[in-house]
């Protein structure tokens, strides 16, 4: 997994890459308790942007019950190379591959129809952090300017 953003493309496609991926996703996905996909009726910023809200208000219901939750986004990536016609990466990922990775995800919740997966979270109870990462405080990472300041930056615009 780690060599794979090293690596060319092509290798992920003929090297049995993309197969090692698709087991790690597999285990992950049984390993949960549940799934969360949430679909879009079209590919527009705004319909992403009301995506994303669903999105928060979900993670955020899932952690408020103590739940922990972790986005599983492969292949709404690969969807959106396919979508977007990023044709490099997706010739070299395989677009017959790629469209059946989409049409299983999709086979697999029932629910999506004609919409597009736009975003999946796994969820479950997790352990506890074994470690913490330190946080600097406020003063230390903002720089306040005064409020005539910020209102002349304003004005400017």
């Amino acid at each position: 997994m780690r060599l794979m953003f090293k690596s060319p493309n092509w290798i992920l496609r003929y090297g049995g890459g993309l197969k090692a991926l698709e087991g790690h996703v597999r285990k992950l996905h049984k390993s949960a308790s549940g799934l969360c996909l949430i679909s879009a009726p079209d590919g527009q910023a705004a319909t992403d942007l009301l995506v994303g809200r669903a999105m928060q208000r979900a993670w955020l219901a899932l952690t408020e019950r103590g739940l922990a939750a972790q986005p599983m986004m492969s292949v709404m990536v690969l969807d959106g190379v396919q979508r977007l016609g990023e044709t490099s990466m997706l010739e070299a990922l395989g677009r017959e591959h790629v469209a059946a990775l989409v049409a299983r995800l999709k086979e697999g919740f029932g629910t999506v129809g004609a919409d597009r997966p736009a975003f999946l979270l796994r969820f479950g109870y997790a352990q506890a952090p074994t470690g913490r990462t330190g946080r600097r405080p406020v003063s230390e990472v903002i720089d306040l300017a005064p409020a005539n300041q910020a209102l002349a930056m304003d004005q400017r615009r």
